[in-house]
């Protein structure tokens, strides 16, 4: 009669060859996909060594000159060109308005005014949302109406009277 021992050691023999055998499978596994992932490495090294070529190419004087003069027009800078820093203007002026623009005698709208806290502002009413509907084809905000189109605002930086 076989014994017990016999049995136990063939068994374990049996167990780790399977182990060692699915180890192995794994193993190729992860080398198919790290070489698959190397083969993706270096097609994008080719792609980018194209694409720094054709940047290179393309960037290059002789390829840029002829574009340059048939699409830009550029001088050379003259000296009254230049300004210091002491030349340049403190702040940039806002533009004010003073009525309506000569010549402007196309309708105009007025910006509305936002609420100062949002939380506290009204809905809309169901008359302004929802205009009635008559025969002239045009929108209420573009008939004609009082005022310049826009209105100069105020930024709180040009509020202060000094810097």
């Amino acid at each position: 009669m076989i014994s017990r021992a016999i049995i136990v050691w063939v068994l374990l023999v049996i167990g780790t060859i399977l182990i060692s055998v699915q180890i192995g499978l794994k193993a190729e596994a992860l080398d198919d996909n790290l070489k698959a992932v190397e083969r993706k490495q270096e097609v994008e090294r080719d792609r980018i060594r194209v694409l720094r070529a054709s940047y290179a190419y393309l960037t290059a004087s002789d390829q840029l000159q002829p574009l340059v003069q048939r699409h830009l027009v550029l001088e050379p800078i003259r000296g009254d060109q230049m300004v210091t820093l002491a030349d340049l203007p403190v702040r940039v002026p806002v533009p004010v308005s003073k009525g309506q623009e000569p010549g402007a005698d196309a309708p105009s709208v007025k910006v509305p005014t936002a609420p100062v806290d949002p939380r506290t502002a009204e809905a809309p009413s169901q008359e302004r949302s929802n205009p009635p509907r008559n025969s002239d084809k045009n929108p209420p905000w573009l008939k004609a109406k009082q005022g310049p189109v826009l209105q100069p605002v105020g930024l709180p930086s040009q509020k202060r009277s000094s810097l």
